[in-house]
């Protein structure tokens, strides 16, 4: 993953986020983790400053204990990023936090725009912890959402869910 530094503001020169590099098509990239390069006031770090900042975060980053880690530092700059929260949720479940799974894909379900596969993730961990019931009424809402958002392939998959449930 190439990473960015980005310098944070005018009033404060020596504050340098690194960020996605813009050609990930990302609109606005935000920043993932932010580095501290001292500087005198008008000076511009220099290039072996920026790249052990880029390698200090990079070596932190990568060292986070875990996937989950990883995907929460993310979110902190896009708490808004619907793939990332619902790329949570399943690595929740993965953990066996099956309820904490299942509060995240609510809150992509619940969205002003839902998360369709969300619905279909939902339904799964429903149907695998007993929840049959639960599972059926998230699978039929999902349906209707994926038809809404013209996803066919999606509300065929979660038809053939609901389908095998009754």
């Amino acid at each position: 993953m190439g990473l960015c530094l980005q310098r944070e503001s005018r009033e404060t020169p020596e504050f340098w986020r690194v960020q996605r590099p813009p050609e990930t098509n990302i609109p606005q990239a935000k920043p993932i983790i932010a580095a501290h390069i001292p500087l005198q006031a008008g000076e511009l770090p220099s290039y072996s400053a920026m790249q052990d900042a880029a390698s200090s975060i990079k070596t932190r980053y990568m060292n986070m204990a875990s996937r989950r880690e990883k995907l929460e530092v993310m979110l902190q700059s896009s708490p808004e990023d619907q793939m990332l929260r619902y790329m949570l949720a399943m690595e929740f479940d993965k953990e066996g936090s099956s309820e904490r799974s299942l509060e995240l894909f609510e809150t992509l379900m619940t969205a002003a725009t839902p998360y369709v596969p969300a619905f279909l993730m939902a339904g799964q961990l429903l149907s695998k912890i007993g929840r049959v019931e639960d599972a059926k009424k998230t699978f039929s809402t999902g349906i209707q959402q994926a038809q809404q958002q013209n996803n066919s392939h999606a509300a065929g998959e979660m038809a053939g869910f609901l389908a095998a449930l009754r």
